[in-house]
């Protein structure tokens, strides 16, 4: 393994772009590998069983790819492959893995224990109870939780600043269940981009799960030796072209990095 071999993240669209950018910036020398399924975009109504078949392919695309490490920025993957996770693999080749929930759990048991918090997710991380489940094995036992599926959509459509978002979230956050709560969760790596919008809706504290995965990564780096001291330019590669996707790059990263269309599945 070497240390300038590349950093691989995916996510179901572009919600990993967030995490990607988080790291960049930390490290700017760290050179990215990002995986975008739109193909199959939103993960979150996905039975367990397809979201498990396409992480599987990603993953392996990724170790082709000969990453030193695999994030995977999404929380319904997470969710649906936590258990198939091929830790033993990973570890052959040496290969390291941060998932989208364990991250945020750490933080979470460090930072509010006694809180009683909200978190928003996909259909699919919220009906897998897998942050109950997690936190409940600490003993937390205050998480109010909500699924909100249509905000990934138009997300990924580029509707942010549309009408349609706005009366989207004005109609989930002043749902009773994210009443009272000390601070929301953002369990979904899209909705770091919406940050700003949530914020003005709900003046509340936020936990944004795009900036813990992303610490937790350069963390891990930098305590493991891992760090790159050669940066080369950063691969996006996608299943499905989106003109969204394209322009989150060309926005986010240096205009030298590529976006490449390619069918793994």
């Amino acid at each position: 393994m070497n240390n300038c071999n590349p950093i691989g993240i995916f996510d179901s669209g572009v919600g990993g772009l967030t995490v990607a950018k988080i790291i960049s910036n930390f490290l700017p020398n760290e050179t990215i590998i990002y995986f975008g399924d739109i193909f199959h975009l939103p993960y979150g109504n996905k039975s367990k069983n397809e979201i498990q078949q396409y992480v599987e392919k990603i993953i392996s695309f990724l170790l082709i790819k000969k990453v030193k490490m695999i994030i995977i920025a999404c929380n319904s993957a997470t969710a649906a492959f936590y258990e198939k996770i091929p830790t033993n693999l990973l570890k052959t080749k040496n290969i390291f893995l941060i998932n989208a929930v364990d991250a945020v759990v750490k933080f979470l048991n460090n930072n509010y224990f006694e809180s009683k918090l909200g978190l928003i997710g996909s259909e699919y991380t919220i009906e897998s109870n897998i942050y109950q489940k997690k936190l409940s094995t600490l003993g937390y036992d205050k998480l109010h939780f909500l699924a909100t599926p249509e905000l990934v959509t138009l997300i990924e459509n580029g509707n942010v600043n549309s009408k349609s978002m706005n009366d989207m979230l004005i109609q989930y956050l002043s749902n009773p269940i994210l009443q009272d709560i000390k601070a929301l969760i953002l369990g979904c790596t899209h909705y770091n981009l919406i940050k700003h919008k949530i914020k003005l809706f709900k003046n509340i504290e936020i936990i944004d799960s795009s900036e813990i995965i992303a610490r937790e990564a350069v963390h891990f780096l930098k305590n493991n030796n891992l760090l790159s001291s050669k940066k080369y330019n950063n691969i996006f590669y996608t299943s499905a072209y989106s003109k969204n996707f394209e322009n989150m790059i060309k926005k986010l990263f240096a205009p030298s990095d590529t976006v490449k269309i390619i069918n793994i599945f």
